[in-house]
């Protein structure tokens, strides 16, 4: 036998006998979870229980006529909220912390003139409780690190809320030699270790963290004025025959006593969340518009996703190499990170670089995609996207209700060479040199994708990816191609509804301020 086939066998064998030990590792840890019990640190600690009954205030005080002057700060307080239950690190290194105090008290100071004597009050209350959370450490904070020195950091892994609550623990104790994950990473390490301490309360992390874990004992550290300490259930577990139960105990420590009750389920949700709006009467999208989902990203960004072709996205984890894909719109979720050229979208960036690339002939290609486009539209104009679809459809165009969207410049022509021969001929537009030169212009557009993938491959092979999982977004620059900087950016939240927006907003990267308080 070649020496050479039988070493690449013997690599294959190991490499599942690697992959058998991984899952049979996890079934014992798994086991030794259920089989125990989930433990629930519920810590005491007043500076931020009262920061927590400061802000319930104002939303009690406002609810019936809503935020509006009070937007910003409920926003920034949420965020401050936020920040002291999933990173409550010492007050010297917590520069997240210090960062949400100073811009809560900055917009405490923008409205008060204008909120009157009892408006007045409220916002001492929330300035008092912000100013505290300065004055001593974290409660929750110190008792992760006792209970990591206990049981030994080699032993422990610490799982937070995200990637800056990661990079910010990673400075802080990381250096102990404890390990540091979000949700995703530990429970899909190989690694097994003795203990995992999950820092933020049970509901804001997957139900895998305790179904499929990559340690023997999983303890959350939540604070004690957080009522909902239930565990979270995968939502297959409803419908099976045997599903996991999970034992929990709870040890209140510290000073349990100042607590407050949430006054709503939208108020009692911890993580702060974007406003959707209210909902648009369902309307069928005209020609000119299209449905589709606002998502939220890191650096103050937002986008609509239409559902139509994947987007660019970028995987950190991976080699060198293989970072670049493209991922289906409905796969996007919060913590993906997409790829997103400023200025324009992706699409109409890669046509213009196709033209480009035609010189001399790319005015006379322009003008040829222009006449038969302005053709297509006049005939809807005339009798109707309805009826252009059925005539179309009665000739054997199989695709040909999307001929709506056939007249955008962006998409070059029909995917079938019959229908589009067909359409031409509908049109009274010249059949032939039609499709050769749109067949030119599509042709060239994939040239262009692969150049931008590799391009962009070895963008982020240059980049400091470590920003990008600590800032949560970053700017790569295609300069070979001249094109704008493109970001990279994590997804933070994705609507649960979609919305009638103008075809032309679709998937163009756009600031917004509304977000700010989200991160």
């Amino acid at each position: 036998m070649d020496p050479s086939r039988r070493s690449r066998g013997i690599r294959i064998q190991g490499a599942h006998v690697k992959e058998i030990s991984a899952v049979i590792s996890r079934y014992q840890t798994t086991s030794d979870v259920i089989g125990g019990a989930v433990e629930i640190f519920a810590v005491g600690d007043p500076a931020s229980a009262r920061l927590n009954i400061a802000v319930q205030g104002v939303h009690q005080a406002i609810r019936d006529d809503g935020a509006g002057l009070w937007d910003d700060v409920l926003g920034a307080s949420r965020l401050l909220r936020w920040r002291l239950v999933t990173q409550p690190l010492p007050v010297e290194i917590n520069l997240a912390l210090r960062d949400g105090v100073e811009s809560l008290l900055a917009e405490v100071r923008k409205i008060r003139n204008a909120v009157g004597r009892d408006g007045g009050r409220l916002l001492d209350a929330i300035e008092i409780a912000a100013v505290s959370t300065l004055e001593e450490d974290p409660a929750a904070g110190e008792i992760l690190q006792t209970s990591v020195d206990e049981v030994g950091a080699n032993d422990c892994v610490i799982v937070v809320a995200g990637a800056a609550a990661a990079a910010a623990f990673s400075r802080w104790i990381g250096p102990s030699g404890v390990a540091i994950e979000t949700a995703s990473g530990f429970t899909s390490s190989i690694a097994t270790r003795e203990q995992a301490y999950v820092v933020g309360p049970p509901r804001y992390f997957v139900p895998s963290v305790v179904t499929s874990p990559s340690s023997r004992a999983v303890c959350y550290i939540t604070p004690a004025w957080f009522k909902d300490r239930s565990i979270p259930v995968s939502a297959v577990s409803a419908h099976a025959e045997n599903p996991i139960q999970v034992r929990v105990r709870t040890f209140e420590i510290g000073n349990v006593l100042l607590r407050s009750e949430a006054l709503n389920a939208e108020f009692d949700e911890l993580e702060p969340q974007p406003n959707w709006g209210d909902p648009e009467p369902g309307r069928v999208p005209a020609m000119s518009e299209v449905l589709a989902r606002r998502v939220v990203l890191s650096g103050s960004f937002e986008v609509f996703l239409d559902d139509g072709d994947r987007i660019r996205s970028l995987s950190p984890q991976q080699p060198v190499g293989e970072r670049v894909a493209y991922t289906d719109v409905n796969a996007v979720r919060p913590g993906s990170y997409l790829l997103l050229r400023e200025g324009k979208t992706e699409r109409q960036a890669m046509y213009d670089e196709a033209i480009s690339l035609l010189g001399a002939d790319g005015a006379a290609a322009e003008e040829s995609q222009r006449n038969w486009k302005a053709a297509l539209q006049s005939r809807m104009d005339r009798i109707g996207v309805a009826e252009a679809s059925a005539e179309l459809s009665k000739l054997g165009v199989t695709r040909s209700s999307r001929c709506g969207v056939w007249v955008e410049q962006t998409v070059v022509r029909p995917q079938s060479d019959h229908d589009f021969a067909v359409l031409l001929d509908w049109l009274g537009s010249p059949v032939e040199s039609t499709i050769a030169i749109a067949s030119t212009i599509r042709k060239l557009r994939s040239q262009v994708s692969v150049n931008v993938r590799l391009n962009l491959e070895k963008a982020a092979a240059d980049a400091d990816l470590g920003e990008l999982e600590s800032n949560g977004h970053l700017s790569l620059v295609n300069r070979q191609l001249g094109f704008r900087g493109i970001i990279a950016t994590r997804v933070l939240h994705v609507s649960p509804r979609r919305e009638v927006i103008p075809r032309s907003d679709a998937r163009v990267l756009r600031t917004s301020g509304g977000v700010k308080w989200l991160e």
